[in-house]
């Protein structure tokens, strides 16, 4: 595998600043990517998701100082563990009684592995053609109100969907006693393009540019379809800032 990553994040048309924040990092064996959605009041949600990227920034650029590197697996033990200190250090710069704070999605890639790790609504997919048709997975499930089993027992999906939680964050960094990760993995396959986003792209891209979007990232024309994907949301308004970071194995 020789992975490589590419991404971008804006401010959109509507919002006073930009609360998303990015980070992305390859050194040919390895790739890193984050997608972290502030929440809470614009400053707040800045702070918050900047934290968080800091945070991963910090350990990306220390992992390469040690001998021997960690392995897989302890990577994403050690990258759940980040979240988790930066959770700590948003509480303990907003107070426990704040609703600042952020989503964060990560992949990481090595080994010809990948794992996700999740807290809130920003999304991972994963993009592929079997078959000559594009096929798109989205990998993570976001932390939701009505996607609690306890929600689903209870109500029926009209219920659901008209009642006033519906899209609710139930997780997030930085907010609450704990912010438990969801963990997804699997093998890193040639000609598959990964997609870490915010809810501001995946809300907003239509349908049919999101999927022409990922036709183009699977033939190698990235910066063709990001910004289609990115045309397709200001023409939607841009109500929400806009993040999109792409992991791919530059073999393809």
């Amino acid at each position: 595998m020789a992975y490589n990553v590419l991404g971008f994040s804006e401010q959109g048309r509507v919002r006073e600043s930009n609360q998303d924040s990015i980070f992305y990092a390859v050194d040919g064996e390895r790739a890193i990517a984050l997608v972290a959605d502030g929440m809470g009041g614009y400053e707040g949600g800045e702070r918050a998701s900047n934290t968080v990227m800091e945070h991963v920034k910090r350990w990306w650029r220390l992992y390469h100082s040690r001998t021997p590197l960690p392995g897989f697996w302890k990577s994403v033990n050690e990258l759940q563990f980040v979240l988790y200190e930066a959770h700590a250090a948003i509480r303990e710069e907003n107070g426990p009684d704040s609703m600042a704070g952020t989503t964060a999605v990560i992949l990481w890639a090595e080994q010809g592995m990948w794992a996700v790790i999740s807290v809130g609504d920003s999304r991972c997919y994963q993009a592929s053609r079997p078959f000559l048709k594009v096929r798109i997975n989205q990998l993570t499930v976001d932390d939701v109100w009505e996607n609690q089993e306890s929600v689903r027992n209870k109500y029926t999906d009209e219920e659901i969907e008209c009642h006033e939680d519906y899209g609710k964050l139930t997780k997030a960094v930085g907010v609450h006693e704990i912010a438990p990760c969801s963990v997804y993995s699997g093998r890193f396959r040639k000609n598959v393009v990964y997609l870490l986003c915010s809810d501001g792209t995946y809300r907003y891209c239509s349908d049919e540019a999101f999927w022409d979007a990922c036709g183009l990232f699977i033939d190698g024309e990235m910066e063709t379809g990001m910004a289609l994907v990115k045309k397709s949301i200001y023409q939607n308004g841009a109500p929400d800032n806009l993040s999109l970071v792409l992991v791919w194995d530059d073999n393809t």
